[in-house]
């Protein structure tokens, strides 16, 4: 992995794995750099993902790669008890230790589990705003205010894979999936609107407003009947040691009358694209305060079971 955490809190910050982040993130103090048994030092952090202890590599010395992190396996004094479940959800377990969860393990609701949802809500025009660019689509209220009713009504916020970096993918996996785009504005030359555009009931219309200038509204040929649906599945997680976490998912709209898949594409979301976006302060005069309203309304509190 490529970045470490002080804090075994869910929304803690991450800081990248180099010799000069853990001196100044640590003070270099006990338990982040502890004597070892050969008479060296050992060096300590959190995992970004599941808040297990790991051994952070290439601090002191040269190593072939850039420096890295791995998980420990076990328990490291001063810091949290080691995890084996969450370390099973993580997407830097070693091969062979993912698993789906067992049906007494879904719908659990943890402290972090209220923490991911209440940045959620707290930062959802970031969230919309990730999706949007990654997607090409402006979404209207009423189409965020069904994906924010799916998403709790589905229960995303105990997905187990769930993290701070991955908030967006997870809201557009199960919020957002099986939602009809019909009147939502594209961006003109897109990828999804040259595929939409081929489809024989498909017009697009021209957006009136000068903020929505490059966009246009899905619309169906006169009278025709036209039932589309967004379908979102294989999320997949892919980590190399030093390497920034990528993670992806298939993007599609459906015919549903046909059964044709009119358009898909492999979306990925970078580990720190939706940290680093509600880290910067100097963006705060820019929030969109309806998105956030909306997530408000349609968020209810969650409590820890």
């Amino acid at each position: 992995m490529k970045y470490f955490k002080t804090n075994a809190n869910a929304s803690a910050e991450s800081y990248e794995i180099t010799p000069d982040d853990f001196k100044k993130h640590t003070g270099e103090k006990i338990p982040f750099k502890t004597k070892n048994d050969k008479g060296g030092f050992s060096y300590y952090a959190m995992c970004p993902s599941c808040a297990n202890p790991i051994q952070l590599i290439g601090i002191d010395k040269k190593i072939k790669y850039r420096p890295y992190g791995k998980h420990t396996g076990k328990s490291v004094a001063g810091f949290p008890d080691w995890n084996y479940i969450k370390y099973q959800f993580c997407p830097y377990a070693a091969d062979g230790h993912y698993r789906e969860p067992d049906p007494d393990e879904r719908g659990i609701i943890t402290e972090d589990t209220v923490i991911l949802y209440d940045l959620l809500k707290s930062q959802f025009d970031r969230v919309a705003y990730i999706i949007s660019k990654k997607t090409g689509c402006r979404f209207t209220s009423a189409f965020w205010r069904r994906a924010l009713c799916s998403y709790h009504e589905s229960e995303g916020y105990c997905y187990p894979w769930l993290t701070m970096a991955n908030i967006p993918l997870v809201f557009l996996y199960i919020g957002v999936s099986h939602l009809n785009p019909y009147g939502q504005k594209f961006k003109i030359s897109s990828p999804a609107y040259n595929a939409l555009s081929r489809h024989k009931n498909i017009i697009f219309e021209d957006c009136r407003e000068p903020h929505d200038k490059g966009y246009a509204i899905l619309r169906s040929k006169g009278n025709d009947f036209l039932q589309l649906y967004i379908r979102v599945t294989e999320h997949r997680q892919h980590a190399k040691s030093g390497e920034e976490l990528t993670e992806t998912i298939l993007f599609c709209i459906d015919d549903e009358e046909t059964g044709e898949t009119i358009y898909q594409e492999k979306l990925c979301f970078e580990e720190s694209y939706f940290r680093n976006l509600i880290s910067k302060q100097e963006n705060e005069d820019k929030r969109q305060q309806w998105l956030l309203n909306l997530a408000g309304e349609n968020l209810p509190p969650i409590f820890p079971g």
